[in-house]
């Protein structure tokens, strides 16, 4: 039998089918990450608007400065809950991708909630900003033991949200924003994405092409 690729009239073919083929497998893996981070997305929004009555007296730039922090402060929060979560339930490899997607995903998709219409340049600052701070708040929460007591993960949360929110702000005027935290953790429709991408074979995956789809959704790559 010869070889499918004697001929040079089909090699162009059978290239484009194999690039095509690895391509969509691809998207079968970033289908459950997608979803994942929505529900990240989603979860914060939700609270930011539970949230907005504790700055609605506040006018102008400061108010809307203070409603950005907060919404960025909920998704690092939902961020690390949801790798915690997922902690222990897939391989290393697999844990290291959903980081890596939800880092090149979130972050642009947070800047761009706001400041759609802005400069690149000025978006880019800001989505590294972004980046900064939620490594700092992962350093922060990762002080907290895997098996640990949530109530600590909790308090620093809490701590975060009054220094936004300045004076005035407690725990008691923070509680109702707080029970909708609780119940966007326990709503966050995220076990089925979870097993389908716990369940996808990778074996046959390229590393680069990996590495090309978490591009398409970086800070700038539209």
């Amino acid at each position: 039998m010869k070889d499918r690729f004697e001929s040079g009239r089909n090699q162009p073919a059978e290239v484009e089918r194999m690039l095509r083929s690895a391509e969509l497998q691809v998207q079968v893996v970033f289908r459950p990450l997608g979803a994942i981070g929505v529900a990240i997305m989603q979860a914060a929004t939700n609270c930011r608007d539970a949230a907005r009555k504790l700055i609605a007296r506040e006018e102008g730039a400061e108010s809307r400065d203070k409603e950005v922090y907060l919404f960025f402060e909920f998704i690092y929060f939902f961020m690390h809950m949801t790798l915690r979560k997922v902690h222990g339930r897939m391989s290393r490899s697999r844990l290291r991708l959903l980081q890596d997607f939800l880092l090149a995903m979130v972050p642009s998709a947070a800047i761009d909630s706001y400041f759609f219409d802005w400069r690149e340049d000025l978006k880019r600052d800001m989505v590294d900003e972004f980046v900064e701070r939620l490594d700092v708040t992962e350093v922060e929460y990762g002080t907290c033991t895997a098996d640990g007591d949530f109530s600590l993960i909790l308090t620093l949360f809490t701590r975060n949200l009054i220094q936004i929110l300045g004076e005035g702000t407690d725990v008691l005027t923070l509680r109702p924003t707080l029970e909708a935290v609780a119940g966007e953790l326990e709503a966050m429709q995220m076990e089925e994405s979870v097993r389908e991408f716990t369940q996808i074979d990778m074996s046959e995956l390229d590393e680069k092409q990996m590495g090309e789809g978490l591009e398409k959704f970086r800070f700038g790559s539209s």
